[in-house]
C-alpha cells in the first residue's frame, strides 16, 4: 500500500481541500479520501501528477528520501528564493535571521545556521 508521507507535501496540502487535490489530479474527492485513509493505493501515474505541483520527488511521497538529501534540497530551494530578492530585501532577511538567532539564544533555545 502506498501512503503519502512526505512532510513537505503534507504542509503544502494543509491549505488545500480534498476537492482541490482531486480536481488537480482529475479524480474524485472520494478517491483522495480513500488514499488518505489507506483504503486504496494511488497509481504511479497519479503519484507523478501529484509530485509535480507539490515540487517533491516520488521518493519523498513514499517516504524513501534520506534526511541528508532533504536538507540539501531545502538548502537549494532557500538559495533559489534568496537569489531572487533585491539587495535591500537580502539585508532585511539577514537582519531578521540574526535577530531571531539572538532571541533564541537569549531564551536558551538551540540555534543552528546563521553566522553573526
Amino acid at each position: 500500500m502506498i501512503v503519502i508521507v512526505c512532510q513537505a507535501s503534507e504542509e503544502m496540502l494543509l491549505d488545500l481541500s480534498q476537492s482541490d487535490v482531486a480536481k488537480a489530479l482529475h479524480v474524485t474527492r472520494g478517491f483522495i479520501s480513500n488514499v488518505e485513509n489507506g483504503r486504496v493505493n494511488m497509481a504511479m501515474r497519479l503519484m507523478v501528477y501529484y509530485a509535480r505541483p507539490m515540487h517533491v520527488s516520488l521518493d519523498e511521497i513514499v517516504g524513501l528520501t534520506d534526511k541528508q538529501y532533504l536538507s540539501t534540497a531545502l538548502d537549494h530551494e532557500i538559495m533559489e528564493e534568496v537569489s531572487q530578492l533585491s539587495l535591500e530585501e537580502k539585508h532585511k532577511l539577514l537582519t531578521q535571521l540574526r535577530t531571531d538567532k539572538k532571541n533564541k539564544e537569549a531564551k536558551g533555545e538551540a540555534v543552528t545556521g546563521v553566522d553573526t
